[in-house]
């Protein structure tokens, strides 16, 4: 038996170490699965690597991994289906030739990133040395040569928005380096852009097309245009030197576009707003050594602010066009327009409607000269249909506007509390509106007051910014700030058991509050009894409250102060009545002997009775047999023939019934049983003498015969 019992130890032991090495090694991968599930996979075309074609490195690949490629050439069209990382060895040294068929790479998914090579030879008719279908993904460092266009990005198919395309560089592509159709807040930066077109937008909105060079464009620099396949919209080109054979900045059908701090030169026509342009903004652009500076064609509300406009043959040409509308309420304010050999600006060819170009500094103090009007004049000419009076005397000290943030009362509040945003804005003439958002809410206000009040605010750490705008239709940089909007807890009563309850009975309430930080008290009320419990726990019990209808409330205190809403829910306390109890037998008064079972029954309305117990003549109380209907024996013969009182009593948990009694005569036969008339002991007395006579009967036949 010891044997076995050992045996049987040892062998829990075993089990007991194997399974703790198992579960040692399940956290073990558990631990290390973040580690080694982003892999690097390379790819060499001489062998030596993982793979030698970048195609089955992507098919071997897993989301999160890097594909390394080595120097050569790779003849490949790729499909990226996963979110991998493409690394060439530079774009000098590692080449993915399409051979005359493509896409070269087309990118199905998001927050794929290529860097590092030389993308060439797609075929023609519509393939493109990359195709990109989707958003988040970054194409950067690359060469693109001799393809139809360089990147293609479409939301046909789904949303190709927020790509990033720099530092790129492309020549030789037969109609484009970038074309973006129906994709968003994408942005084109430090790319050199060689092809007929640099940029095409096409149905594109909320771009930003940053620090690029376009240079021997045939056609154009930028092209942007709506179409029926979305607006051509709230785009920004900026930083950019362009140097194109038609058009340095092409825009046709699209709004609300802005040229900003851009080289605009050697150009047949420097920037082109032909049909349907409003609302643009042209500002603080060098645009010189053009034919045409700028054209406003069939557009309207443009404004052109703060350019130097220089040496091209016209500076600005306002024109009706083909519709023979004319373009109106377009602005040339604080410019500095001169050595244009023709005109600085022409607008004859606007259907008699002038154009408001004062506040311009012409080349001279003496202004523009106009036959008519200024013949003075030694700035530039001006045609008929333009307002060039007043003018300034000297190159134009216009700025742009500025943006500050006065004040944000109070600037760490509690959620759903009022605050109160002033904001100012420094310009060369007025501030004509003030745009507020926020990082977590977005778009708090767009108006022309420098102060508001909001109190619907998100809880959390705000970001909050503010731009103006100028009466030049010039918007500031935004300027930003932090606001931290303590939420507010949230009180909630989980939990109140048993409800209803009977009086006197324990009741236990669990709560739970949530918030952004910590819970530092639940605070617990009736409003029958008042306080009730104040302390950091979520359970407490009770068992003191009234009877009645009480209505709990409950709210909690955050580790910053901060108190949440009451919340409420009902609890039902009933009184609690006392158990009954009654004797059934015997009856009051009742002569009594032997053995005697004393029954009765007890009863609760409102519950169950838990025991009865009795008591004989003051003595203690002991446990009756049964409850609702029950007994107690009592063995009279133990008694002294007397009178005695009975009292029972039950207990239904919470009370005791009041007490019932009866009394009863022990009448049990005096000791000895000799029955009525007889002395005490007189049997004994019998016996004793009919054993002395047998005695002596017995020694006197014994004796001898004389």
């Amino acid at each position: 038996m010891m044997k076995q019992q050992v045996f049987s130890m040892k062998s829990t032991t075993r089990t007991l170490i194997a399974f703790l090495l198992l579960a040692g090694g399940i956290v073990l991968l558990t631990l290390t699965a973040g580690v080694i599930s982003a892999k690097t996979i390379t790819v060499d075309d001489d062998g030596g690597a993982d793979y030698s074609s970048i195609q089955k490195a992507v098919d071997a690949a897993e989301a999160g991994d890097t594909i390394r490629v080595f120097d050569g050439t790779y003849f490949e069209n790729i499909v990226v289906n996963k979110t991998v990382s493409l690394i060439g060895n530079g774009s000098a040294n590692t080449t993915i030739d399409g051979g005359g068929y493509g896409p070269i790479i087309k990118i199905g998914v998001g927050q794929v990133n290529v860097t590092g090579f030389n993308i060439t030879n797609s075929a023609s008719g519509g393939n493109n040395a990359i195709t990109i279908n989707t958003g988040t993904n970054t194409i950067s460092n690359n060469i693109f040569f001799n393809n139809y266009y360089g990147i293609y990005l479409s939301a046909l198919h789904q949303f190709s928005d927020n790509n990033v395309i720099k530092n790129n560089i492309f020549s030789n592509n037969a109609r484009a380096s970038i074309y973006i159709f129906s994709s968003n807040y994408s942005l084109v930066q430090n790319n050199v852009c060689g092809d007929p077109t640099g940029i095409k937008l096409d149905s594109s909105s909320n771009n930003i097309l940053n620090n690029n060079t376009f240079e021997d464009n045939k056609h154009f620099g930028i092209k942007m245009y709506g179409s029926s396949s979305g607006a051509c919209e709230n785009n920004l080109i900026t930083g950019n030197s362009i140097s194109s054979k038609q058009s340095g900045v092409y825009f046709y059908d699209a709004t609300n576009t802005t040229i900003r701090n851009n080289l605009i030169m050697d150009c047949e026509s420097g920037i082109s707003a032909v049909y349907n342009c409003y609302l643009s903004v042209i500002h603080d652009n060098d645009i010189m050594n053009n034919s045409l500076g700028i054209m406003i064609q069939i557009s309207n509300e443009n404004e052109i602010v703060n350019n130097t406009i220089q040496n091209n043959t016209i500076g600005i040409s306002i024109q009706k066009g083909w519709t023979e509308d004319p373009s109106m309420n377009n602005t040339i304010h604080y410019n500095n327009i001169y050595g244009n050999t023709d005109f600085g600006v022409n607008a004859t060819d606007n259907a008699g409607y002038t154009t408001d170009a004062t506040n311009n500094w012409w080349g001279d103090d003496s202004g523009p000269y106009h036959p008519a009007d200024n013949p003075g004049g030694k700035g530039d000419n001006v045609t008929d249909y333009v307002l060039f009076d007043p003018w300034i005397s000297s190159p134009s000290d216009y700025f742009p506007p500025e943006a500050i943030i006065g004040s944000l009362i109070p600037d760490h509040a509690v959620e759903g509390n009022e605050i109160h945003f002033h904001g100012q804005g420094k310009a060369y003439d007025s501030i004509t509106r003030y745009v507020w958002r926020s990082s977590l809410d977005g778009s708090l206000y767009n108006g022309t007051s420098s102060s508001f009040s909001l109190l619907n605010l998100s809880n959390g750490t705000h970001t909050i910014f503010l731009r103006v705008q100028d009466d030049f239709s010039i918007w500031s940089e935004e300027v930003s700030i932090t606001l931290a909007i303590n939420g507010r807890p949230v009180a909630e009563i989980t939990d109140i058991s048993p409800n209803p309850v009977k009086e006197n009975q324990t009741i236990t309430f669990t709560a739970q509050g949530t918030d952004d930080g910590s819970i530092a008290r639940y605070v617990w009320r009736s409003d029958l009894d008042g306080p009730l419990h104040n302390d950091p726990n979520t359970v407490f019990t009770l068992s003191n409250l009234s009877a009645g209808n009480h209505t709990i409330y409950l709210k909690v205190l955050d580790d910053l102060g901060v108190w949440s809403g009451e919340v409420n829910t009902t609890l039902t306390i009933t009184p609690n009545t006392i158990p009954a109890i009654s004797i059934t037998s015997p009856g009051e008064g009742d002569a009594v002997k032997g053995k005697v079972t004393i029954l009765g029954t007890a009863s609760d309305e409102d519950g169950t009775v838990e025991k009865v117990e009795i008591s004989i003549d003051g003595g203690e109380w002991l446990p009756a047999t049964g409850t609702e209907s029950w007994s107690f024996e009592v063995d009279t013969e133990e008694l002294e023939n007397a009178e005695y009182t009975i009292k029972v009593r039950c207990f239904d948990g919470e009370n005791y019934s009041d007490e019932k009694s009866i009394t009863f005569e022990v009448e049990n036969k005096e000791d000895g049983g000799g029955g009525e008339g007889f002395l005490p002991g007189f049997g004994i007395l019998i016996s004793l003498g009919a054993f002395i006579t047998c005695a002596v009967l017995r020694s006197w036949k014994k004796q001898p015969k004389q």
